[in-house]
């Protein structure tokens, strides 16, 4: 799929850039993901906000919490598919070191273990005991704003922030338990057409 010029997405993608740093958002390439059954598809920006979905059936889906969850799975499926492409771009052509050489050596012959780096320890969160003063001056960031997108009679909703990415996802169940394929696959596309039509910050 080719890169898109959505002034939303390089609004989206400026945002980001400028907090997370320039080298985390390299191209505006998109990526896809499904749920694991195959019966939803995501195509996902690289802000992370969805350009199009396809519905592919319905087996198993019937309730919202399914629904969602298949939603969701695609969505996660098309954030790995990117991360994985950026690191197989960095590393495509980059020789390892002699020591990242034996490291790996090591590793695959079980001469040494992987290990989950420790949790950073964050400072106690201390309750005021005096009013705090509100500081007034400060700036609304409007990448947290929350934005929603509706199918066109409100059958599917789904919710994103630029700073947060996908967030909320409400299905009306008793629409769901009975809808037929095709009206599934085209409320969920016109609800993330809403949000992305509604996206710019």
């Amino acid at each position: 799929m080719p890169p898109t010029t959505d002034p939303g997405l390089q609004q989206r993608l400026a945002y980001l850039r400028q907090r997370r740093g320039a080298d985390r958002f390299p191209d505006d390439e998109p990526s896809t993901g499904q749920d694991p059954t195959g019966a939803i598809s995501l195509d996902v920006d690289a802000s992370g906000w969805v350009i199009t979905s396809r519905v592919e059936h319905l087996d198993g889906l019937r309730t919202p919490d399914a629904f969602i969850q298949a939603v969701r799975a695609a969505h996660t499926g098309a954030s790995l598919a990117r991360l994985t492409e950026a690191a197989e771009e960095k590393w495509r052509d980059r020789v390892p070191t002699p020591e990242e050489e034996e490291r790996g050596r090591a590793i695959v012959e079980g001469r040494r273990a992987l290990t989950v780096p420790p949790r950073p320890r964050f400072r106690p969160i201390e309750i005021p005991s005096q009013p705090v003063p509100d500081p007034g001056g400060a700036a609304y960031d409007r990448g947290f704003r929350t934005v929603r997108g509706s199918s066109r009679d409100g059958e599917v909703t789904v919710a994103a922030s630029v700073a947060g990415g996908l967030g909320e996802i409400t299905v009306d169940g008793d629409w769901l338990a009975s809808t037929g394929v095709e009206l599934a696959h085209y409320a969920l596309r016109e609800a993330f057409h809403d949000l992305r039509e509604k996206g710019s910050i």
